[in-house]
């Protein structure tokens, strides 16, 4: 087989071959990312969202915890009002720490300083200044917080990003599952608007967190596309190499030899004169 025939197999195998088997990988790729998603949430990207912490592993009554509010991709955050309610005879809310919201409980009639504590979210758009944080009603006894509420009483900068609104510290009643319900929210910026915001509500459970299943691990994703197009990279080598040595250099053509030929005449020639 001449040389001709051979570069264009070669060809044809570049043009046709390698396209195809990348393809074919970015078709198991996008498979791989397509799976993915069913078991992981689309999240959108840019969207306002005010979430409750997961705790899991809640064991033993009298074991105390903390539950962080956050917000994301918020702008211009001025203050805010939350509402959240639970089981009360799965949780309260923990008590004696001065550095906490004081409020006088109607039952005792008298003070209770309640471990919930100012997240450094809003007092961060203006350093050196305090921000408003109060709640109007506190109740373990009906496992509420009624209008949690923080923010600023004067324009000014404010705050844009994630971060993390409050925390509230939780002691354990007795074992057992709660959600920790978002009931009523509110969110206004700098120029007094209503900003739009999605809900993650929390929960406290004494269960292990849940366990996904590795392929929806994005590592695991990207170490299988590695290995894919590593594999692909190896069998069009390993094709290429074979057609080579199916097909071997072509001879030169005949009038190669013929001027070969004739150029060594002619300088045998010349060392005989």
């Amino acid at each position: 087989m001449n040389s001709c025939n051979y570069k264009v197999k070669v060809r044809k195998l570049r043009e046709k071959t390698l396209p195809t088997l990348l393809l074919l990988a970015l078709i198991l790729i996008g498979g791989l990312t397509r799976f993915h998603q069913v078991y992981v949430p689309e999240v959108k990207a840019a969207s306002t969202t005010l979430k409750v912490d997961k705790v899991y592993n809640v064991t033993s009554p009298g074991m105390t915890f903390k539950v962080n509010i956050t917000i994301t991709d918020v702008t211009n955050l001025q203050m805010y009002i939350i509402d959240i309610k639970w089981n009360a005879s799965i949780i309260k809310v923990s008590t004696g720490d001065q550095n906490g919201i004081r409020m006088v409980d109607p039952i005792i009639v008298d003070w209770v300083y309640y471990n919930i504590y100012e997240g450094p979210f809003i007092e961060n758009a203006r350093p050196g200044q305090n921000a408003v944080f109060v709640a109007n009603e506190i109740s373990n006894v009906h496992g509420k917080i009624t209008h949690l509420s923080g923010g600023w009483q004067t324009f000014g900068p404010s705050s844009s990003g994630n971060g993390v609104l409050a925390t509230i510290n939780f002691t354990s009643v007795q074992v057992g599952e709660t959600p920790l319900n978002i009931t009523y929210s509110a969110l206004k910026n700098n120029q007094t608007q209503i900003i739009d915001h999605t809900l993650v509500n929390g929960l406290v459970t004494d269960k292990p967190p849940p366990v996904y299943p590795i392929w929806t691990e994005l590592w695991f994703q990207e170490t299988i596309a590695g290995i894919m197009i590593i594999a692909i990279v190896a069998i069009v080598a390993i094709a290429i190499i074979r057609r080579r040595k199916k097909f071997p250099k072509a001879p030169p053509k005949r009038e190669e030899e013929a001027e070969e030929l004739l150029s060594n005449d002619l300088r045998y020639q010349k060392s005989r004169i």
